[in-house]
Protein backbone atom coordinates (compact mmCIF):
# COMPACT_ATOMS: atom_id res chain seq x y z
CA UNK A 1 0.00 0.00 0.00
CA UNK A 2 1.20 3.49 -0.70
CA UNK A 3 1.02 6.24 1.49
CA UNK A 4 -1.24 8.97 -0.42
CA UNK A 5 -3.14 12.62 0.42
CA UNK A 6 -6.14 13.25 -0.92
CA UNK A 7 -8.86 16.32 -1.16
CA UNK A 8 -12.26 15.83 -1.37
CA UNK A 9 -13.85 18.27 -3.49
CA UNK A 10 -13.44 22.02 -4.49
CA UNK A 11 -14.75 23.52 -0.91
CA UNK A 12 -12.92 25.49 1.34
CA UNK A 13 -14.04 23.08 4.10
CA UNK A 14 -12.31 20.18 2.37
CA UNK A 15 -9.68 18.78 4.73
CA UNK A 16 -6.56 16.96 2.67
CA UNK A 17 -6.52 13.24 4.44
CA UNK A 18 -3.83 11.02 4.18
CA UNK A 19 -4.92 7.39 2.73
CA UNK A 20 -3.23 4.22 2.06
CA UNK A 21 -4.07 3.32 -1.58
CA UNK A 22 -3.82 -0.33 -2.32
CA UNK A 23 -1.49 -2.04 -5.26
CA UNK A 24 -4.11 -3.67 -7.56
CA UNK A 25 -3.27 -6.21 -10.21
CA UNK A 26 -5.43 -5.96 -14.10
CA UNK A 27 -8.29 -7.94 -13.96
CA UNK A 28 -8.82 -10.26 -17.25
CA UNK A 29 -12.08 -8.67 -17.90
CA UNK A 30 -14.59 -6.31 -16.08
CA UNK A 31 -14.44 -6.88 -12.61
CA UNK A 32 -16.22 -5.44 -9.20
CA UNK A 33 -13.87 -5.14 -6.15
CA UNK A 34 -14.82 -5.69 -2.17
CA UNK A 35 -12.84 -4.30 0.71
CA UNK A 36 -13.94 -7.67 2.73
CA UNK A 37 -15.40 -11.01 1.79
CA UNK A 38 -19.28 -11.35 0.88
CA UNK A 39 -18.82 -14.36 3.14
CA UNK A 40 -17.67 -12.59 6.42
CA UNK A 41 -19.89 -12.45 9.08
CA UNK A 42 -19.87 -8.43 9.90
CA UNK A 43 -17.62 -5.58 9.54
CA UNK A 44 -15.59 -6.07 11.63
CA UNK A 45 -14.66 -9.90 10.47
CA UNK A 46 -11.03 -10.01 10.16
CA UNK A 47 -9.96 -6.58 9.24
CA UNK A 48 -9.78 -4.71 5.97
CA UNK A 49 -8.01 -8.09 4.32
CA UNK A 50 -7.21 -8.52 0.97
CA UNK A 51 -9.51 -7.36 -1.56
CA UNK A 52 -11.88 -9.97 -3.19
CA UNK A 53 -12.27 -9.24 -6.77
CA UNK A 54 -14.88 -10.80 -8.86
CA UNK A 55 -15.09 -11.05 -12.68
CA UNK A 56 -18.60 -10.18 -14.41
CA UNK A 57 -19.71 -9.41 -17.79
CA UNK A 58 -20.26 -5.80 -18.08
CA UNK A 59 -23.72 -6.00 -18.51
CA UNK A 60 -24.12 -7.39 -14.58
CA UNK A 61 -21.07 -4.87 -12.87
CA UNK A 62 -24.04 -2.00 -11.80
CA UNK A 63 -26.15 -4.77 -10.83
CA UNK A 64 -23.92 -7.08 -8.87
CA UNK A 65 -22.25 -3.95 -7.43
CA UNK A 66 -25.80 -2.56 -6.32
CA UNK A 67 -26.41 -6.51 -5.00
CA UNK A 68 -23.42 -6.81 -3.03
CA UNK A 69 -24.25 -3.38 -1.28
CA UNK A 70 -27.46 -4.17 -0.63
CA UNK A 71 -27.21 -7.61 0.63
CA UNK A 72 -24.00 -7.86 2.25
CA UNK A 73 -23.29 -4.44 3.74
CA UNK A 74 -19.97 -6.60 5.15
CA UNK A 75 -17.90 -5.96 2.05
CA UNK A 76 -17.86 -2.31 3.39
CA UNK A 77 -16.59 -0.55 -0.38
CA UNK A 78 -17.39 -1.63 -3.82
CA UNK A 79 -15.96 -0.62 -6.70
CA UNK A 80 -16.87 -1.21 -10.24
CA UNK A 81 -13.76 -1.73 -12.17
CA UNK A 82 -14.27 -2.00 -16.27
CA UNK A 83 -11.84 -3.49 -18.43
CA UNK A 84 -9.12 -1.16 -19.92
CA UNK A 85 -9.13 1.51 -16.42
CA UNK A 86 -5.61 1.51 -15.27
CA UNK A 87 -5.00 -0.24 -11.62
CA UNK A 88 -4.47 3.05 -10.16
CA UNK A 89 -7.11 4.96 -11.03
CA UNK A 90 -9.65 1.73 -9.44
CA UNK A 91 -7.38 2.04 -6.54
CA UNK A 92 -8.15 5.35 -6.16
CA UNK A 93 -12.01 4.45 -6.65
CA UNK A 94 -11.22 2.26 -3.50
CA UNK A 95 -9.73 5.03 -1.04
CA UNK A 96 -12.25 7.41 -2.55
CA UNK A 97 -15.03 4.79 -1.30
CA UNK A 98 -13.75 4.39 2.11
CA UNK A 99 -12.70 7.62 2.75
CA UNK A 100 -16.56 9.19 1.85
CA UNK A 101 -17.64 5.39 3.99
CA UNK A 102 -15.85 6.90 6.62
CA UNK A 103 -17.63 10.32 6.83
CA UNK A 104 -20.83 8.49 7.13
CA UNK A 105 -23.23 7.62 9.63
CA UNK A 106 -22.32 3.89 10.54
CA UNK A 107 -24.69 1.48 8.92
CA UNK A 108 -25.63 2.30 6.02
CA UNK A 109 -24.82 0.89 2.43
CA UNK A 110 -21.59 0.50 1.54
CA UNK A 111 -20.50 2.94 -1.34
CA UNK A 112 -20.19 1.95 -4.50
CA UNK A 113 -17.22 4.01 -6.49
CA UNK A 114 -16.65 3.71 -10.15
CA UNK A 115 -13.07 5.42 -11.32
CA UNK A 116 -14.35 6.62 -14.67
CA UNK A 117 -18.43 7.14 -15.74
CA UNK A 118 -20.46 3.98 -14.55
CA UNK A 119 -21.40 1.45 -17.33
CA UNK A 120 -25.10 2.27 -16.92
CA UNK A 121 -28.13 3.72 -18.01
CA UNK A 122 -28.20 7.17 -17.71
CA UNK A 123 -30.98 7.89 -15.37
CA UNK A 124 -29.60 5.71 -12.81
CA UNK A 125 -28.54 8.75 -10.30
CA UNK A 126 -24.52 8.50 -9.70
CA UNK A 127 -22.73 11.35 -8.26
CA UNK A 128 -19.10 12.97 -9.20
CA UNK A 129 -16.37 13.46 -6.59
CA UNK A 130 -13.88 15.78 -7.46
CA UNK A 131 -10.56 14.10 -6.20
CA UNK A 132 -7.55 16.26 -5.87
CA UNK A 133 -4.05 13.43 -5.08
CA UNK A 134 -0.92 14.05 -4.16
CA UNK A 135 1.84 11.42 -5.09
CA UNK A 136 5.93 12.25 -4.43
CA UNK A 137 4.90 15.68 -4.74
CA UNK A 138 3.16 15.68 -7.81
CA UNK A 139 -0.54 16.79 -7.61
CA UNK A 140 -3.45 15.11 -10.04
CA UNK A 141 -6.98 15.60 -10.15
CA UNK A 142 -9.51 13.01 -10.87
CA UNK A 143 -13.45 11.95 -10.64
CA UNK A 144 -14.45 9.06 -9.04
CA UNK A 145 -18.23 8.24 -9.50
CA UNK A 146 -20.07 7.23 -7.03
CA UNK A 147 -23.44 5.34 -7.28
CA UNK A 148 -26.24 6.23 -5.16
CA UNK A 149 -27.93 2.97 -3.49
CA UNK A 150 -32.03 3.51 -4.16
CA UNK A 151 -33.34 4.08 -0.57
CA UNK A 152 -36.14 1.57 -1.32
CA UNK A 153 -33.68 -1.24 -2.21
CA UNK A 154 -31.75 -0.37 1.76
CA UNK A 155 -33.50 0.30 4.47
CA UNK A 156 -30.76 2.27 5.94
CA UNK A 157 -30.38 4.85 3.16
CA UNK A 158 -34.20 5.52 3.74
CA UNK A 159 -33.83 6.42 7.43
CA UNK A 160 -31.26 8.93 6.53
CA UNK A 161 -32.78 10.37 3.50
CA UNK A 162 -35.79 11.05 6.08
CA UNK A 163 -33.85 12.44 8.60
CA UNK A 164 -32.04 14.72 6.43
CA UNK A 165 -35.78 15.93 5.30
CA UNK A 166 -36.85 16.22 8.54
CA UNK A 167 -33.64 18.14 10.02
CA UNK A 168 -33.40 20.88 6.37
CA UNK A 169 -37.44 21.44 7.19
Amino acid sequence: MTAVTITMGDRDDSRPVTVDVPVLSPPDGDSVVLARSPWARNRNDGGPGPLAVVWLHRAYLVRFALCFATECPQVETVVIWPLGVPPELSAAAFTVGRALGARRPAGGAPLITCPVRPPMRRTRPALQHKVTADVNRQTFELIVWELVVPAAVHPAVAAARSAVTRIAA
